[in-house]
């Protein structure tokens, strides 16, 4: 049978409709799924203002005490028994821990001999002196009874030579033995005199030898007392050398451990570098003790950055709790407003650190979504939920709060 020639238009008709459909669909549905830029009104927009910084700054530290004690070993030793160990009371005194040093004990003894003999030594020479000097005040005795009678003959011989009774000769006999008497007690008299100069020099000497021999034995007999290592202090024993036991043996100099006052206690917290600026000191700070709130207010601010943080010391203001101890782990809150008023900005979601940041600038709040452009702005102080504008932005302008990687947009065009 021979098919209708309708037929056949209408299969052509049907295909050409077919395909100016298709021809006409790709690109609505091209356009239906490819991904559009969002317009500036669709995220928040904001405008920064001018305003002083409020904030809070959290902290972390510890308890450390203010007062503390080294202990520490002034002679070599070993470690004979540990009386105190770390978390007992030690009164100022108290011994701690007991070194012996044998060979010590043995030089004490031995310079102990030493200085006695020396005293004995010495008290030999004082009795050999004053015998010496004893003879010779006699003999300067003897000398003066012999001038004195020397001179009584020649007053007598003088007499009796006027009355011609003897001869020029026995009268100058006379006077030759008064003379010689005369001279004998004046060189006895200056033996004398030398004779107690040289004993002086000699007691002098000895005594600085009989000194030195008594240092000796006083410098190992404090050696000795040494051996007894003392708390300087009332305080607690914070710390011992882990690896300190009974039979180790110690240099001279080597720290053994550290006492500290528990009643000094203060706190040491470590703050974020980049809050640093917002602190100053005698601010006023919230210390929370084993869930206890305290006073304190800022002592000192290290100038030092260690692991982005800084080191500050806080004084407390009120009294510990019992239970507070040194190297306590404890939390601070410090509730600080800057002197100055800044320039405050909404916080946008991808601003994490101070410094060059890139922020989107709308033209208007009713703009469409080419009226926006990227600006690189100087961010100063980061918080929670502002940041500060330190240059890059004015009051008039209006800020797009998103991130400019949702455009296709680095953060550092």
């Amino acid at each position: 049978m021979k098919i209708p020639d309708d037929r056949r238009w209408f299969d052509f008709n049907r295909r050409t409709l077919l395909f100016a459909l298709c021809v006409l669909g790709i690109p609505v549905v091209v356009y239906a799924f490819w991904p559009k830029r969002p317009q500036a009104t669709e995220f928040m927009l904001a405008s920064p203002v001018t305003a002083r910084i409020n904030t809070t700054i959290h902290a972390y530290g510890s308890l450390q005490p203010k007062t503390r004690y080294s202990i520490i070993s002034q002679i070599n030793g070993n470690v004979e028994q540990i009386h105190l160990r770390p978390g007992d009371v030690a009164k100022a005194g108290e011994i701690i821990i007991t070194l012996s040093n044998p060979k010590l004990t043995r030089e004490a003894e031995k310079a102990q001999l030493e200085w006695l003999a020396e005293q004995a030594n010495l008290q030999k020479l004082q009795a050999g002196q004053l015998n010496a000097i004893s003879v010779q005040q006699s003999q300067v005795k003897l000398a003066q009874y012999e001038l004195a009678l020397a001179e009584n003959r020649l007053k007598a011989n003088k007499t009796v030579y006027q009355q011609q009774v003897i001869s020029r000769l026995d009268l100058q006999q006379t006077e030759l033995a008064y003379e010689k008497a005369r001279l004998t007690l004046a060189d006895l008299q200056q033996l004398q005199q030398t004779l107690q100069t040289t004993h002086q020099a000699e007691l002098t000497a000895y005594q600085y030898i009989l000194q030195r021999a008594e240092k000796q034995y006083e410098l190992l007999q404090n050696d000795i007392r040494h051996l007894e290592i003392r708390a300087g202090i009332d305080g607690l024993v914070n710390k011992l050398n882990t690896d300190l036991e009974e039979g180790q043996s110690v240099e001279a100099g080597t720290g053994l451990g550290q006492l500290a006052d528990p009643t000094s206690l203060y706190a040491q917290l470590r703050v974020q570098a980049s809050d640093i600026t917002m602190l100053a000191n005698q601010q006023v700070v919230e210390i929370n003790i084993k869930d206890q709130m305290m006073a304190g207010v800022v002592q000192r601010i290290s100038p030092q950055v260690d692991n982005a943080t800084v080191e500050v010391d806080v004084r407390l203001t009120e009294s510990l709790p019992a239970n507070a101890m040194s190297n306590m782990a404890i939390s601070a809150i410090i509730r600080v407003q800057a002197k100055q008023p800044s320039l405050l900005l909404k916080k946008p979601p991808h601003i994490k650190h101070a410094g060059p940041n890139v922020l989107l600038i709308a033209a208007n709040k009713d703009g469409d979504a080419t009226d926006y452009q990227p600006r690189q702005v100087q961010i100063g102080w980061v918080g929670t939920d502002q940041i500060e504008v330190l240059d890059g932005l004015t009051s008039s302008d209006s800020v797009v709060l998103a991130d400019p990687a949702q455009f296709g947009m680095s953060q550092h065009e």
